[in-house]
């Protein structure tokens, strides 16, 4: 009979092991490297045990290696008689003799929560039956890095759940304590790590001797993930607390807000929904040979009637849901019949995801397609709005062939203005307040971005909050002259009301229930961000307000004034003053989201020429590589439509214009005649000239009582 290993944490109460392995297993001893019945050695863990009849005694295996990941093994025997005593008359003596002087071990299941004896103060108990969010991640430096800017676009665009929402990372116990506590660092959310196992493959199917189509960071790594997100994470115990979860990719991030989609990380309570995903995608035929025919076999075999027939079709056609956004109900795929239906898929003959590379995205349609009623699937192609894949902002490492080029190379090839011999080589500070498009002109500029001698991030480690002061007013360190500094300002009168709907601020979104009238004249204060930084911590020791004013309309006005000062404090920059001033670029959210745009002869300009005149060629003029095939980005590009679906989206987006207009009207009437005189009494409306705000639009209201005029 053949054996399998389990893991016996720590923490695991008898009377849990007791359920798990007492009614018809027996416990032997276990004193090999290898696993006797396969010969493959044994996984990683504390407190090895053996335990018979395979069939039975998966889920226990993963059970107990998931609620203790465990590395470095200590081998301990236990037989059936003591698991019995120690269930019904010697549980303390027995536990403390078998697992005593146990400390938990580098690998094991954690979270961000602390115990009993030492509490955190900033954990918030989780809800239990609630969203959590997925992602599966290996121990890669490019990994790390991306996995931070995933998390931290998950907080700025999706905080109407505070944060709360777990984040469970899927790992092969390859992370090191280093590397998890830089991950929880950056999020206030819970942080588990729950364990996978890469090197465990389906009866029948031998690694060693097999040999599969596709090949990216191990042999079979890439087959796993697709395992994994297909079958086996419906296995593991971790979701059993979890009524749906959030897919999200390491590579992935938000760019814009999703408040429209309250319901997200979890599924609308409107419906019984099973499933919600972003966009649909066209697989190569060659990933997807024989997975059809498969699928239509074991339909007819077990006299199944297809619930979703156009969904079917699709898959037939090669179009699937591009899933590396979903958001899964557990209990759905967990269903018998479900399962059945998927393992069938992953884990038997002609073990098509390993020999053939048939992803989890197809696999997924057809599960839905056989499974789901049309009814119960939502297809959010609006959140690719606001959802990018790959992530725009994502870290990656530089081609080969760019590493080997010498920097009057690359300035020849980027064919550099006269005034650059070189690229220069730094890092694009962004700069500018909550709500006034500093995402979205990132994304502008890193599309267009060449080479790798400058670098953009959402929040710079180096330079801080994006939505923060320079230094000496703030956490980060002086510009040099290898730094380009963009500011980007919006209008006061459309800023407030959006800064009332989400702060990013726990001490300021406390403070919006009482109306604009109250909210634009309470006084401001804010923390300091992003609050896990260390950089952040050790600057604002005391642990007060990081920034204060009198209001919201001051502490924007402080802010312009020492981004865009022409007599900046000497802590600001190293260097010339002269270079930092020309080393920055104003830009103004309304000059490039105006709905009317004219060049010098009165002919209207388009979007993309509009972004490379404001953002493309201001930075070329600084020594910043850009493409010469300036891209444009809008909030409504689908990286997989057809030409039709585009002239829609086209015809969409002029429509937003109009609606955004409308959104602006609607801004203004929320305010008083006071409330307006409020506002324009705390600007200093000679440096808002400057700036290229007049508000003639707002005096036309004081002065004539109508608001048909704003646009």
């Amino acid at each position: 009979m053949m054996m399998l290993m389990a893991m016996v944490p720590a923490a695991l109460n008898f009377f849990q092991l007791w359920h798990l392995v007492s009614r018809d297993w027996s416990v032997v001893d276990y004193s090999s490297d290898y696993d006797h019945a396969g010969d493959h050695r044994r996984p990683s863990g504390t407190d090895i045990i053996r335990i018979a009849n395979k069939e039975t005694n998966l889920n226990a295996y993963h059970k107990i290696t998931t609620l203790r990941g465990t590395v470095d093994p200590k081998v301990v025997s236990i037989s059936s008689d003591e698991i019995a005593a120690a269930a019904t008359n010697d549980l303390t003596d027995r536990k403390a003799n078998l697992l005593k002087d146990e400390s938990p071990p580098n690998g094991e299941l954690s979270s961000t929560k602390s115990p009993a004896s030492a509490p955190n103060e900033n954990i918030v108990d989780e809800e239990k039956n609630g969203p959590a969010i997925a992602i599966l991640i290996s121990n890669s430096k490019r990994d790390m890095r991306n996995l931070k800017i995933a998390l931290k676009s998950v907080d700025e665009y999706m905080p109407h759940d505070n944060m709360t929402t777990p984040v469970l990372l899927f790992n092969e116990g390859n992370l090191n304590e280093e590397q998890k506590s830089s991950i929880q660092s950056i999020t206030e959310r819970p942080i588990h790590f729950p364990l996978v196992d890469f090197q465990q493959f389906p009866d029948g199917f031998n690694p060693e001797t097999e040999e599969g189509n596709w090949k990216k960071r191990s042999k079979w790594g890439y087959q796993q993930m697709c395992r994994f997100w297909t079958t086996k994470i419906w296995e593991h115990p971790v979701l059993d607390d979890y009524s749906t979860y959030m897919r999200f990719d390491t590579d992935s991030c938000f760019t814009e807000t999703l408040n429209e989609y309250p319901y997200l990380p979890g599924l609308p309570a409107d419906k019984p929904y099973v499933y919600a995903a972003n966009q649909f995608a066209k697989e190569r035929p060659r990933f997807i040979a024989g997975l059809f025919e498969l699928a239509k076999d074991y339909v007819a075999l077990n006299n199944i009637t297809v619930k979703n027939p156009e969904l079917w079709e699709a898959v037939r056609e090669r179009k699937i849901i591009y899933n590396n956004f979903e958001i899964s109900n557990i209990t759905f795929f967990r269903q018998p019949d479900v399962m059945a239906f998927q393992r069938a898929v992953s884990d038997s003959e002609p073990f098509g995801v390993f020999r053939k590379r048939w992803g989890d995205a197809p696999i997924r349609t057809l599960t839905l397609a056989i499974f789901a009623e049309a009814t119960e699937v939502i297809w959010n192609s609006t959140i690719q709005q606001g959802y990018e894949h790959p992530c725009p902002m994502r870290h990656n490492k530089p081609k080969e062939h760019d590493e080997k080029k010498t920097q009057s190379d690359k300035a020849v090839a980027l064919k550099m203005p006269d005034q650059c011999p070189e690229p220069k080589t730094g890092e694009i500070v962004l700069k500018g307040e909550r709500h006034s498009g500093t995402n979205w002109i990132r994304k502008i500029i890193w599309q267009n971005i060449q080479g790798e001698s400058m670098k953009i991030y959402m929040d710079s480690e180096d330079f801080g909050w994006k939505h923060g002061f320079l230094h000496p007013e703030a956490w980060g360190k002086p510009l040099s002259q290898n730094e380009v500094l963009v500011i980007v300002t919006r209008d006061v009168f459309t800023w407030l009301p959006k800064m009332m709907e989400q702060a990013y601020d726990p001490i300021m979104n406390r403070k919006r229930g009482q109306g604009i009238s109250s909210y634009i004249r309470a006084e401001y204060g804010g923390i300091c961000q992003p609050r896990k930084a260390k950089s952040c911590i050790e600057f604002n020791k005391n642990g007060s307000q990081y920034e204060t004013a009198g209001n919201l309309i001051q502490i924007r006005t402080q802010k312009y004034k020492q981004w865009l000062s022409d007599d900046p404090s000497g802590g600001t920059y190293i260097g010339s003053k002269d270079s930092f001033l020309k080393n920055r670029i104003h830009l103004r959210l309304e000059s490039l989201t105006a709905d009317q745009n004219d060049d010098e002869n009165g002919s209207p300009i388009s979007n993309k020429e509009l972004q490379r005149r404001l953002i493309g060629d201001p930075l070329r003029d600084r020594c910043v590589p850009m493409s010469d095939s300036f891209r444009e980005v809008t909030t409504h590009t689908n990286q997989w439509a057809s030409d039709k679906e585009r002239n829609i989206k086209e015809q969409k987006t002029n429509k937003n214009k109009i609606n955004a207009n409308q959104k602006k009207k609607k801004m203004l009437e929320m305010y008083s005649k006071e409330d307006l005189r409020f506002v324009l009494s705390q600007l200093d409306l000679e440096f808002e000239k400057q700036l290229g705000y007049d508000y003639s639009y707002v005096y036309e209201i004081l002065n004539g009582d109508t608001r048909t005029s704003i646009v």
